[in-house]
């Protein structure tokens, strides 16, 4: 029997100016490529035919997932399928990592994709830490989805969900082990032009609405479309939603997330009596989610409880580990206490770590003034 091979998947439409690059990068990791055009005006199809990929026709129907399966069903069914799109892409360090997993176990396998963001809007948004940096190149940080990008062509496994799609749930019904990979995935949609970004908030925000009417007790499309809400300023609405996660038995990351994000929201309504309580249910049912002891610290230091805050990030580190987000917090507590070297120290840490924050080097230099060092 033959190894298997590895089928590039991906939905483009009016991506001319970007599938060259997605074929011409990835041509050394995969052995066949599969576009699913779903109505493009421009060159895409000639210039993806010209790289050698094939192309399936495919007509628009509101649903990503039915678009990649349409790309799937044109796949080999020995094959494992690697789905990304135009803008996002594999890094070369990675390629190894991949094509390991080919020659593996059948395993749906999850991938962090990094969603290169350069405003800090994002209650989720962290720095770039110099990880990647042919791939980070000018951007400032990400917020980050972990997505089955990976998986093989075994029969009945399908993409659902009509968008941000998933196939961890055929995945279990198969019985088939899911499982982290160390690969990134870098996407670069947020980083395009403002008009874009409008387009695809306002497209989003519908299929979103549709996906809650398709799968109205799904944790996950209950989140998506809150999030979808937020972006377009229905914010009551959003909150709705939120309310109806946090209020939901149990946990899964989905709720974990919704719960910290309810919790900004109460702290930008200045319902500061109403944070803590949301939290709490998130670092008790998921407590290595970052991002909750994040906002957790970021309440703490509004409320000006330092001592609380330095016995929270004592836990978070034991719980997640020392994330450089914890030391922009110790920054301000170590100045509030009047700890000018300690925080000298942490402000100097921040500017080496992440160079779009200058004002901490300026901070660093005023607290040791101050200590007299």
């Amino acid at each position: 029997m033959p190894a298997p091979g590895l089928s590039l998947v991906a939905i483009v439409k009016n991506e001319a100016s970007w599938v060259e690059a997605l074929l011409n990068h990835h041509r050394p990791l995969y052995d066949r490529a599969l576009l699913v055009d779903t109505g493009s005006t421009d060159d895409t199809v000639a210039l993806a035919r010209a790289c050698g990929a094939e192309v399936v026709d495919f007509c628009w129907c509101d649903d990503f997932s039915a678009a990649r399966n349409a790309g799937l069903d044109a796949a080999r069914e020995g094959d494992w399928a690697l789905c990304i799109d135009a803008d996002e892409l594999v890094a070369p360090a990675d390629f190894a990592d991949v094509r390991a997993a080919v020659a593996g176990e059948s395993t749906c396998w999850l991938l962090e994709q990094r969603n290169y963001s350069d405003v800090a809007t994002h209650n989720e948004w962290q720095p770039v830490q110099g990880q990647y940096p042919e791939q980070e190149r000018d951007h400032k940080g990400y917020f980050t989805a972990r997505n089955s990008k990976l998986f093989p062509i075994a029969a009945g496994l399908r993409w659902t969900g009509r968008v941000h799609e998933e196939t961890t749930t055929g995945a279990r019904q198969l019985g088939m082990p899911i499982a982290l990979m160390d690969a990134v995935i870098h996407h670069y949609g947020y980083v395009k032009s403002d008009a874009f970004n409008e387009d695809r908030i306002r497209k989003y925000a519908r299929l979103s609405q549709l996906k809650l009417e398709d799968m109205p007790n799904s944790s996950q499309a209950i989140l998506e479309a809150a999030t979808a809400l937020l972006q377009i300023d229905k914010v009551n609405d959003a909150l709705v939603l939120l309310e109806r996660l946090d209020a939901t038995d149990g946990s899964d990351m989905n709720i974990a997330r919704g719960r910290v994000l309810l919790a900004a929201l109460r702290t930008a309504q200045q319902l500061h009596d109403q944070v803590e309580p949301v939290l709490d249910r998130v670092l008790t049912g998921e407590p290595q989610w970052l991002f909750a002891w994040v906002e957790m610290g970021e309440h703490y230091a509004g409320q000006r409880r330092w001592a609380e805050l330095e016995e929270l990030l004592r836990r978070a580190r034991q719980a997640v580990g020392d994330h450089p987000l914890f030391r922009k917090q110790e920054v301000q507590l170590f100045v509030h206490r009047r700890r000018l070297a300690e925080a000298a120290v942490a402000a100097e840490e921040v500017a080496r770590l992440f160079p779009q924050f200058p004002e901490y080097a300026d901070i660093a230099v005023k607290c040791r003034k101050l200590a007299g060092g």
